[in-house]
């Protein structure tokens, strides 16, 4: 059973990586897939990555 729930996220792809190694390391496990998406901020694309994680009971 999940027992806690969060969303991770970043703008570089290595920013993401870095917090979740270290959600893992507390117990937290990756949820679902890894999502993407491509904003356009001030006429630039600004890539965001975001994971779910989750605790288990």
């Amino acid at each position: 059973m999940i027992t806690d729930y969060q969303i991770v996220y970043g703008h570089e792809i290595w920013v993401l990586q870095t917090k979740v190694r270290e959600l893992l390391v507390d117990g937290w496990q990756p949820f679902n897939q890894l999502q993407m998406s491509m904003p356009v901020q001030d006429n630039k694309i600004t890539p965001c990555f975001a994971q779910v994680m989750v605790k288990v009971d």
